[in-house]
């Protein structure tokens, strides 16, 4: 029983041992220089401090400057309607919540 399981073992042992060679040679292949990017690639940190002079439009896509690009996003940001909510829908909103609150203990 001991000889079948030190064999066994010794077996298991072979496997993992000739499986982690070719892995070796993967990891040296990718530490050669070939994996690296392509010189004319612009890495990620400049392309996202690039100052755009152009943009498309929000509404049709057509091509737009950047003070016109300025100007639409601040008038989609200003809501065509009042902030508050006259007080007697708060004062609704309120006694309905208080109401679902209450309900499962006086039915």
């Amino acid at each position: 029983m001991v000889r079948i399981s030190l064999s066994l073992g010794l077996l298991i042992i072979m496997v993992i041992t000739q499986n982690l060679v070719p892995l070796k040679a993967i990891a040296s292949d990718l530490s050669s220089p070939s994996a690296l990017p392509p010189p004319e690639d612009i890495p990620e940190e400049i392309a996202r401090t690039e100052i755009f002079t152009e943009a498309r439009s929000s509404f049709d896509g057509s091509l737009i400057t950047a003070a016109e690009y300025a100007e639409q996003q601040a008038s989609l940001r200003t809501a065509p309607y009042p902030p508050d909510a006259p007080q007697r829908f708060r004062d609704l909103v309120l006694l309905l919540r208080v109401r679902r609150l209450l309900r499962p203990f006086l039915p």
